[in-house]
């Protein structure tokens, strides 16, 4: 019986170290904050999915999204309301995006989606219900008076630019925030149209 007693203790101490060791895992890989992948965990993420592009010859698409006029958002509001922005937008990106995507905070106010064996159209159209979910939140004035506005950079690669796909995504997103080129005027006169109908 004390036999039988020291393994069942032993077991038990193996499940919990297991069960302890799983959840820091998971602490290391998620951002405390919106409970998306943290940082570290979009990189190991984009390094392998770029390798997996290399040899699939398949292309993969990132979108580079931005908060425009967070500082603002957390000068007038307070910090408290912009964490609530900031966990309110990665649940629009969680529920907008396929069941492949992966949905990361980059930092800050800066979001991350990495779409697997999808082309520049496809990250399109999830920009597209990403600013339609943002619309709906801002008419439900859900912080009264706060209108949330994103910037979203979108760029497909292959397997010759698959190493460059981070840096073009977030140059795109830049134009759009800075100039409002590209792709946000496609994105602007699509939310145009979903606004009419």
């Amino acid at each position: 019986m004390k036999i039988l007693a020291a393994i069942g203790s032993f077991t038990g101490i193996a499940a919990e170290n297991a069960s302890l060791y799983q959840k820091v895992k998971e602490m290391a890989l998620t951002d405390s904050l919106t409970g998306v992948n943290n940082r570290l965990s979009f990189q190991e993420i984009l390094v392998r999915e770029s390798q997996r592009v290399r040899h699939s010859g398949h292309s993969v698409c990132l979108l580079m999204i931005d908060v425009d006029d967070f500082k603002n958002v957390n000068d007038t509001y307070g910090h408290l309301i912009g964490d609530r922005v900031l966990r309110d937008i990665a649940a629009i990106l969680k529920f907008s995006v396929r069941k492949s995507d992966s949905v990361a905070r980059f930092g800050g106010d800066e979001f991350v989606v990495l779409m697997p064996s999808a082309d520049e159209t496809e990250g399109l159209k999830l920009a597209n219900r990403i600013q339609e979910s943002i619309r709906e939140w801002n008419a439900k004035e859900k912080v009264p008076g706060l209108k949330m506005k994103v910037s979203i950079g979108i760029h497909a690669g292959h397997p010759e630019n698959a190493d460059s796909l981070l840096l073009e995504a977030d140059r795109e997103m830049y134009r759009c925030k800075t100039f409002r080129k590209k792709k946000c005027q496609i994105i602007s006169e699509k939310q145009m149209n979903l606004a009419v109908a």
